[in-house]
């Protein structure tokens, strides 16, 4: 599709979609069921809230599409209607511009109370490619140097997560610089700066200026008013576990048992359950590891199996194989038990002790819980060039026979190999089976591994056996799924508003005039037989349309959409859905605006409220379209976005 043609598709879609009522004289929707729709606030203070948070998101994609004076304009509106100070709206604008990958530092001096917003801007350095999250903390961190003593702790620990980020990435030295930066600011900084910065030495394998700074620890706990107590107890508790952790056990274990102290004489300032897990730990790594055991069994049920965990966890850590089993095999929980053996033997392996991960994976009770944790084995070991390894637990892996699992359970393997990302032992199993038995399920594999030319040749020999039969059963597949809700963090500019001094608007918004529709008109009656054929062909079309998306096949794709009667509303709703999230994947973004247009079609035939999913797929493909260099396009998904905003609020 050539450029002009795009923008001129693009500006039809602008014009035609927005504001259509559904057309009474469509046939109904045979099939309308709940299909999963964002819940909108009522309140109005929240509905404030969203609307802020949906015009500041589309601000940062005019940000990306390279039209500032715009994102300007939405900005200023929303310090109008919530008289947002400019120190606030500084905030507000360098959260944008970090996210559309703009300089932001130049607004650092502008920010008067960024203590108010440190949550806000730890959400959105996560988002950021390490180098730009780099430069801007260091550039923070100056500004803001003379900040009360509490942010200085935060402005710290921004530098120490950046350290660990560069650790993880293998680069040592930039590690140690930042870490070096960090220790530059410790002056004023008060004791708990102090012994993070002495724990991320010891973590970096520096013990001996670890030991250093932890000495200047004692007297700077000691200065803090009796009013800290709290804070005193926990950071006399954490200066004896990282000595101990450190070497100096001996020293350790007096404050330990100091810190032990002043909790049995201040509980009621503390957080008792949360206070003994970690006195738990302090004991552990000082060696004395049945009073640690002792403390966690103490505590509640929840409580109890995560201090089991977090003593495994340590115990793997200091490369105590025998503690970290006698932890987890106390945790009662089943679901508690799966992660947590997962993460201990991926510490023995990561360790490249693997003969003891391999133990620890095999202490897990279901077969699924094993297969996931020796997967993740199989994995480390071959990043490391241990293939002899990784295909030994391979071997072992598919040997697993347990309830829980079925007896070949090859395909099990794969996808646990797939979930740890090991794309290259999945395609070698994926090899070894037989390629005409269950080829759709094994097109769906081929598919996560991106092998996409032969999850396309399973699928055309899937679907020349299907196409006259429509056989679901055969799929064994449910092509309809109801969505799992997933726990969305909140994002930065949510918690920018939800911290944002603003005064909120108080009377209800206007009420809008509500359209007229016909009442649906009636189906005539089919016969139960003659339904449930039409039902499963019309389920094997989708089932085939989205796996045919799924592997980059757009024109098969398309070709079995069209078969589908428009009146299986919600069957092609969500058909469409999966092929715009697919397009969206594969870089075809015309495609993509295209099967956003029919679903929103589609929805406004089946009465269903779709505007938020609209506005936030105009604001996805608008931002792909700028990273594509094709601004012109983004902007006029933009400018459709606000319309469906003003919409949906």
């Amino acid at each position: 599709m050539t450029k002009s043609v795009t923008i001129g598709f693009l500006s039809l879609y602008l014009v035609t979609s927005i504001g259509i009522p559904a057309s009474a004289e469509q046939p109904a929707c045979k099939d309308v069921d709940s299909i999963n729709s964002i819940a909108l606030p009522t309140h109005p203070i929240d509905r404030e809230r969203t609307w802020a948070t949906r015009q500041a998101e589309i601000a940062i994609e005019f940000l990306r599409a390279n039209r500032p004076d715009r994102s300007s304009e939405l900005n200023r509106q929303i310090q109008s209607r919530l008289k947002l100070s400019p120190a606030d709206k500084a905030v507000l604008e360098t959260i944008q511009n970090l996210e559309a990958g703009k300089n932001a530092n130049s607004l650092l001096p502008f920010i008067t109370n960024p203590s108010l917003y440190a949550n806000s801007f730890s959400l959105q350095l996560q988002r950021l490619p390490l180098q730009t999250r780099k430069e801007w903390i260091l550039a923070a961190v100056e500004q803001w140097s003379d900040r009360d003593p509490a942010f200085q702790i935060q402005t710290i620990n921004w530098i120490l997560d950046l350290a660990d980020s560069y650790q993880q990435a293998n680069n040592q030295t930039e590690t140690l610089n930042l870490l070096k930066k960090a220790r530059s600011h410790l002056d004023k900084a008060p004791a708990r700066a102090w012994i993070n910065v002495a724990t991320a030495y010891r973590r970096a394998g520096q013990p001996e200026i670890a030991r250093s700074l932890l000495a200047s620890v004692p007297d700077r706990i000691t200065a803090s008013s009796q009013a800290q107590i709290d804070r005193g107890t926990r950071d006399w508790l954490d200066l004896g576990h990282q000595l101990a952790r450190s070497g100096q056990v001996q020293q350790g274990l007096v404050y330990i048992a100091q810190a032990e102290h002043l909790f049995q004489r201040h509980k009621s300032r503390l957080n008792s359950q949360e206070f003994t897990r970690s006195l738990a730990l302090a004991y552990a790594a000082a060696g004395q590891s049945s009073k640690g055991l002792q403390l966690v069994g103490t505590l509640r049920k929840y409580d109890a199996s995560l201090g089991y965990f977090e003593l495994a966890k340590q115990a793997a850590e200091l490369g105590d194989e025998k503690f970290a089993q006698q932890s987890l095999s106390l945790i009662r929980e089943a679901w508690n038990v799966r992660d947590s053996v997962s993460q201990v033997a991926e510490i023995f392996a990561k360790a490249r002790k693997f003969e003891a991960a391999r133990h620890i994976a095999n202490s897990a009770t279901y077969g699924l819980d094993k297969l996931q944790a020796l997967a993740a084995i199989a994995h480390i070991a071959s990043q490391a060039n241990q293939s002899a390894v990784s295909q030994q637990i391979i071997q072992e892996i598919s040997q697993i026979r347990s309830s829980d699992l079925p007896d070949n359970n090859i395909i099990q393997v794969i996808d646990a190999l797939i979930e740890v990302g090991d794309r290259t032992l999945a395609q070698a199993l994926l090899k070894s089976l037989n390629s005409n038995q269950n080829r759709f399920n094994l097109a769906s594999k081929y598919i996560k591994i991106e092998d996409f030319a032969t999850a396309r040749r399973l699928l055309n020999a899937e679907y020349e056996v299907q196409k006259n039969q429509y056989n679901l059963t055969r799929l064994n597949i449910n092509p309809f799924p109801t969505p799992v809700p997933r726990s969305v963090p909140r994002s930065p500019l949510e918690e920018f508003f939800s911290a944002a001094q603003y005064i909120p608007v108080t009377k209800d918004p206007p009420l809008r005039t509500k359209q007229t529709r016909k009442a649906p008109l009636k189906i005539s009656p089919i016969s139960p037989s003659q339904a449930n054929r039409q039902s499963d062909r019309i389920a094997v079309l989708a089932a085939f349309a989205n796996s045919y998306a799924s592997a980059r096949d757009f024109t098969t794709a398309y070709a079995l959409m069209a078969e589908i009667p428009d009146a299986n509303c919600t069957h092609k709703i969500r058909a469409w859905n999966h092929l715009l999230t697919e397009a969206m994947k594969a870089g075809r973004l015309a495609l993509a605006v295209d099967a956003l247009q029919n679903s929103d079609r589609l929805s406004k035939r089946a009465n269903l409220k779709n505007s938020e999913f609209v506005r936030s797929n105009l604001i996805a493909i608008a931002k792909l379209y700028s990273q594509a260099n094709q601004p012109q396009e983004a902007l006029l998904l933009l400018e459709s976005a606000l319309v469906r905003l003003q919409d949906t609020l």
